[in-house]
């Protein structure tokens, strides 16, 4: 049974992290693995600001001053500060004792700091999981046995959306530089768990937003595309000035298509996948009851006690992630090729796939960044054109 510390207090820490260990330990699955104590390290809120949801918690100004109350061999780190904190806090909380990590997406936003991660991993035998709770959902489990599995033949193309109205938010703080840094590590991380963790980048852009008080540079959307392998091409698109919420993914595949809805919104905890034949018909719609942030904790909770597998969204598949989205910034201008190693460079801009694939991948792209296609087709229709130009 794990105590938990809580390092940064801000939306992620208070709003999710706190939230959803308290219902991991609650939930059936979750009992044994979660200690009722949580501490908080934050200086804002131990020096008396910020104390909303902290109420009743022990509150410290620094890792090294928790160090006396949380024994790191019952304790799990939660690192929730802005990710560009991330390294710096992992080499306090190694140097206090501490070796097993939770890290708040996205994991980081330099690849020199996921390289310096992954190697203090390896020297100082750290357990670490990084959040990416679409990957816990039971959304992708279907989707994952439905690709495994052949019932449709192998999977050809990808669209993942994740669109919001995340103006208010972005206007209020300054903690993500870029849209591709909220919600894009999230469909990324899916689109390599789908599709392959060889990723090249053939398409990149970045917009600005627009807001009734004026425009913040590069956070109003993001959009990636990419070439799994030789097969498989994906298009993740993500719109932060968005009137609703989507969070979906659209496979299709030789036979058929499979959408899967994820869960939008804490009002609901609902999610679905849908199942369309070759002919375009309906043969299966599966709903479920979906909290993945909670079920996340509760898989690496069971890790760490030794009792399950090791998370698949470790340090080493989150450095491919940081990969991806860097080769993304550099293609879109946002990011000098001088500060990201070669090895990472040549995935971008080029691909092995089959002839046409890339062109149909980036005019798709192109589109789901104007919001044309999602205005006037329903998504079936979407990847239906975009299987029709890719075998061109």
């Amino acid at each position: 049974m794990f105590q938990q510390l809580i390092v940064g207090f801000g939306k992620a820490g208070r709003d999710l992290h706190l939230t959803c260990l308290r219902k991991a330990r609650h939930r059936p699955e979750g009992r044994g693995l979660f200690d009722e104590r949580i501490g908080v390290v934050d200086p804002l809120v131990a020096s008396g600001g910020a104390l909303q949801g902290a109420a009743g918690l022990p509150v410290y100004p620094s890792i090294a001053d928790a160090r006396g109350a949380f024994d790191p061999r019952r304790t799990v780190v939660h690192i929730c500060t802005g990710p560009s904190e991330h390294y710096p806090v992992f080499v306090a909380a190694v140097a206090a004792g501490f070796r097993r990590f939770v890290v708040e997406k996205p994991f980081t936003i330099h690849v020199s700091d996921a390289r310096e991660i992954l190697a203090l991993e390896r020297e100082a035998g750290l357990d670490v999981a990084v959040v990416s709770n679409w990957l816990s959902s039971p959304v992708t489990a279907r989707l994952k046995a439905i690709i495994d599995g052949g019932e449709l033949g192998a999977l050809e193309r990808m669209v993942i959306e994740s669109s919001k109205p995340r103006i208010n938010r972005t206007l209020a703080s300054s903690s993500h530089q870029t849209a591709f840094d909220v919600e894009m590590p999230h469909q990324i991380a899916l689109a390599l768990a789908l599709g392959g963790t060889e990723a090249a980048v053939l398409h990149a852009e970045c917009t600005d937003l627009s807001a009734a008080s004026g425009t913040v540079p590069h956070m109003g959307g993001a959009t990636i595309a990419t070439m799994h392998g030789d097969r498989v091409a994906a298009v993740c698109h993500s719109d932060l000035g968005c009137p609703m919420r989507k969070r979906d993914v659209i496979l299709e595949l030789e036979r058929g298509t499979a959408i899967g809805y994820y869960q939008t919104g804490a009002d609901d905890n609902h999610a679905w996948v849908k199942v369309f034949g070759g002919d375009g018909r309906l043969v299966a719609t599966d709903v479920y009851e979906d909290d993945p942030l909670s079920t996340c904790f509760i898989e690496y909770y069971r890790h760490f006690a030794a009792q399950g597998p090791e998370p698949l969204s470790s340090v080493k598949f989150n450095t491919g992630v940081v990969d991806v989205i860097a080769r993304a910034k550099v293609l879109s201008g946002l990011l000098h090729p001088a500060g990201v190693p070669d090895a990472v460079l040549r995935g971008a801009g080029r691909s092995r796939g089959r002839a046409g694939a890339p062109a149909a991948c980036s005019d798709l792209a192109a589109e789901l960044s104007s919001g044309a296609a999602r205005a006037l087709m329903p998504p079936p229709a979407v990847t239906r054109s975009f299987k029709q130009r890719s075998r061109t």
